[in-house]
């Protein structure tokens, strides 16, 4: 909207609680935790220790207003 800050862009229009963060995530696949698919998992970085996990789960619990 070319303000003269980013921050009056990002807090107008960028609302993390009008984001479906929660919808985006259930519509993805689910991934295999066991077997074969483990190592796998584990090179995307999509295992459940990984902290590409606990970042999706942890913006999903904001954007949802979750703060526990």
């Amino acid at each position: 909207m070319r303000h003269s800050d980013i921050r009056l862009t990002m807090g107008v229009y960028t609302d993390p609680k009008l984001l479906d963060v929660a919808g985006a995530l259930d519509v993805l696949p689910s991934l295999p935790l066991g077997g074969a698919g483990a190592d796998q998992a584990r090179a995307t970085g999509t295992d459940a220790g990984s902290r590409a996990l606990l970042l999706a789960q942890t913006m999903c619990k904001r954007a949802s207003g979750d703060n526990s």
